[in-house]
């Protein structure tokens, strides 16, 4: 089971491995292909403080359910 915390390191590293996958000197050789795949991706793909702002509602309707569900 993934930590919050690791859940958003994890779509952060992602979010920079795609960035890497558009820059042909960090990637060579990368088919056309994917490289159109990557940039589809990283024009819709959150910004890191977008994905902190996401994280905070999740665990605020975490905490709120966990309790609604204590409390009957």
């Amino acid at each position: 089971m993934s930590l919050p915390d690791e859940k958003l390191r994890a779509m952060i590293s992602s979010r920079q491995f795609l960035f890497d996958l558009l820059d042909p000197k960090k990637t060579p050789r990368v088919p056309k292909a994917i490289r159109k795949t990557a940039h589809r991706l990283c024009k819709h793909w959150p910004f890191p403080f977008e994905l902190e702002e996401m994280m905070g509602v999740y665990n605020a309707d975490r905490v709120r359910d966990e309790d609604s569900q204590r409390n009957g």
